[in-house]
């Protein structure tokens, strides 16, 4: 999904007397009872009409040009009034030819006729040629464009300009309100200098949109929105309309067409509408559920050396686990003292240890091979009581931990999920050290079939978890391979982390899986482009897009990109000057209210490369293409997130040799160092992608502005 940029370039109006030497008199008529008469004359021949200008004199001066007779007609007794005035004096080269009887120049929607001189021409016509001037003075010029401090249009949504190279026609300066785009411009033609890239990108911050205050009216029920595509109306409380009006369904073909127009005025529109609740969805408690899912098989006895008080100390790996999650329930007291923690070990049983009333459960054999009956205990088991009133027992059971055993994560993580799942807003943390190696989801076995199977499954768990509200973070200790790349999609979906740790660090990464808040849940994102865009990328390249989001944290932002749909279209853009982007956001807030955020927003349209350049923002550029090209690495298309890095790469380094900022070229460097393993084909040297590996990836497609990689 950051200050926003002024999206339209300034209007600069060329004078057409600019090339004239600012001392040149210029000549216009008025009616002589507005003119002061100096010497009055009478002269023959044929009138010339002029505006008296500065200077003026009573008196002729000798050492000025010949005095030039201005004649006016009179109304009256004296019908042909001749006034007399001195000419600037000019010397040198910029002296000018000069007519006795005649001035070409005329000021602009002066409303008056000139007469030309007489030419061998026109001499023997009865009526000399005229110049007309339109007596209807011109409008005034538009209003200045609004300075940069002055902002209209929050900050969350941006859209960034496209290429202008020959395959994609288009290039723009991303940006949209509570969506952000990285130019202030969509830029749609080629010009002298291509651009290389894709500059067209759309940014949504949706952490902050879902938090944020909105001045705007709440509106109960579903709004009023197109019949055909779904787009919001402008009309709130109108019937569903036809996609004949619709903005969002009009067609655009050529300059010889009428374009549509953006609905409503410049800048950004929000509305916020009330929909209808699910009676049986729960609202996200203050204090959610903490499910620790922890491994305590053979492989947890591997001792590691340890810097304690000064002192080096050789310990297991459950020992310095066991040490954490006694840490983490301090922690979880001191912060926030009602949560309510549960304690699930998983080696070749899965044990559920009770707290409070509840008994321990031990899972086994035939039990943890079937989902529906491992779900159905995790959903029954008792909820526990505040931590500060169950933490003596959690710290007696934590302390039995004994290694030993498989690992069987596919179960555990199943029954920790359908706990969980009984409060929206609630955290799984599951730790491990070790391959899954038991019949649910085993990730041991380097058969195809196998893997396809346990990659199945650890999705449909992880969309579970989705539709719960239940935020899962997966922790692999340095050392084993624990297949991250598979078992990270639980986190990748769920909105949680996936990290390989060192012993050494793991307690600070499980304090920081636990500070990570919740603040919305069910959310998807809906943007509309008009039909003459197109987004690239995305499931289906149409003029809208769907995002199932899901779990939202404050840090949440998602990015897409478009370009320009066909060649036709680029005059048709270009003639109706702007675009309007639209969002839809659902999504579900603490108190168990489903909302809808329309924001609607228009930015304009440029072929002007030098314009995008100026008005880019590294920051989203860097924050899509890591989103983008991780994404594409995560599937498996190595050569399309190399090349998606080198495009992006190459339009960056144009930002930085036209703006020729040190700041931006640092974080530049950053970011390049961030995205080499991708830059560099490092991720194609394996043929499964390693713990650390998948570590950077899942952290760089779920990158963030407030992230250490921009």
């Amino acid at each position: 999904m950051p200050s926003y940029h002024n999206m339209f370039p300034d209007l600069h109006h060329t004078q057409s007397r600019s090339s004239r030497d600012p001392e040149t008199p210029v000549v216009v008529s008025l009616r002589p009872t507005e003119l002061t008469p100096m010497q009055p004359v009478k002269s023959p021949g044929a009138m010339r009409r002029a505006l008296l200008p500065p200077p003026m004199r009573h008196q002729i001066r000798s050492s000025s040009p010949t005095p030039q007779p201005i004649r006016t007609d009179c109304s009256t007794s004296n019908p042909e009034v001749i006034h007399f005035y001195d000419l600037p004096q000019v010397t040198g080269s910029d002296v000018l030819t000069f007519e006795p009887d005649y001035s070409y120049i005329i000021p602009e929607g002066s409303g008056v006729s000139l007469k030309l001189p007489e030419t061998p021409a026109n001499k023997n016509s009865s009526k000399s040629p005229a110049i007309i001037r339109p007596a209807t003075p011109p409008p005034p010029p538009p209003l200045p464009t609004r300075p940069p401090f002055m902002k209209r249009v929050p900050l969350y949504l941006e859209i960034l300009p496209l290429s202008t190279t020959a395959s994609t026609m288009l290039s723009t300066a991303q940006s949209t309100t509570p969506v952000t785009t990285a130019a202030a411009t969509v830029t749609a033609a080629l010009s002298t200098q291509p651009l290389p890239g894709n500059p067209n990108v759309i940014l949504v911050s949706v952490g902050q949109l879902v938090t944020e205050e909105i001045a705007a009216q709440c509106v109960a029920g579903e709004p009023a929105s197109c019949s055909q595509c779904g787009s919001v109306t402008e009309a709130v409380y109108d019937n569903v309309v036809s996609s004949s009006s619709c903005y969002y369904c009009a067609v655009w073909e050529d300059i010889s067409h009428p374009t549509p127009r953006p609905p409503g005025p410049m800048d950004c529109e929000e509305r916020l509408f009330l929909l209808p609740s699910d009676p049986q969805a729960g609202s996200l408690a203050a204090d959610p559920l903490v499910v620790f899912c922890v491994d305590v098989s053979g492989s947890m006895s591997i001792t590691t050396e340890v810097i304690d008080s000064g002192q080096t100390v050789y310990l297991s790996r459950l020992q310095v686990l066991q040490q954490c999650l006694l840490s983490s329930l301090s922690f979880l007291c001191d912060s926030t003292p009602n949560s309510r923690v549960a304690l699930i070990t998983f080696n070749n049983q899965v044990t559920v240890h009770g707290v409070g009333e509840a008994a321990t459960r031990s899972l086994q054999e035939a039990e943890l091979i079937d989902i529906d009956f491992l779900s159905d205990v995790g959903r029954s088991f008792p909820t526990p009581p505040p931590v500060t009133k169950s933490r003596e027992r959690l710290q007696r059971e934590i302390l039995r931990f004994v290694e030993g055993g498989a690992t069987a994560l596919g179960p555990a993580a199943t029954v920790a999920i359908a706990m969980a799942s009984r409060q929206p807003g609630s955290k799984v943390l599951v730790c491990t050290d070790g391959l899954a190696n038991t019949a649910l989801g085993n990730l041991e076995q380097q058969d195809g079939e196998t893997l396809i199977c346990a990659s199945i499954f650890y999705q449909d768990l992880a969309e579970q978890a989705v539709r719960a509200g239940v935020t899962v973070s997966v922790l692999g200790i340095e050392g084993t391979e624990c297949r991250l790349a598979e078992l990270g999609r639980l986190a990748d979906r769920t909105g949680g982390m996936v990290s390989s740790v060192s012993e050494s660090d793991l307690e600070s990464q499980l304090q920081k899986a636990l500070q990570r808040q919740t603040v919305a849940t069910h959310s998807s994102a809906l943007l509309y482009l008009p039909t003459a865009l197109c987004f690239q990328g995305e499931k289906e390249e149409g003029s809208k897009t769907l995002r199932e989001v899901g779990n939202v944290s404050m840090e949440t932002e998602l990015t897409c990109c478009f370009r320009l749909k066909g060649e036709k279209e680029r005059e048709a853009l270009l003639s109706c000057g702007s675009v309007s982007v639209q969002l839809q956001l659902r999504y579900r807030v603490t108190d168990g209210r489903k909302l809808l955020r329309v924001i609607t927003v228009e930015r304009g349209v440029t072929d002007d490369s030098s314009m995008v350049l100026s008005s880019l923002s590294l920051s989203l550029l860097q924050v899509h293409c890591a989103q983008k090209s991780a994404a594409l690495v995560v599937r498996g298309r190595y050569s399309q997130a190399q090349k998606e890095t080198d495009e992006q790469r190459q339009l960056m380094e144009r930002v930085l040799e036209h703006r020729r900022s040190q700041e931006e070229k640092e974080t530049y460097c950053r970011w390049k160092k961030e995205m080499s393993p991708i830059y560099e084909h490092n991720v194609r040297k394996f043929q499964a992608i390693p713990d650390g590996g998948a570590t950077l990836l899942y952290g760089l497609k779920n990158a963030h502005r407030k992230s250490s990689l921009p």
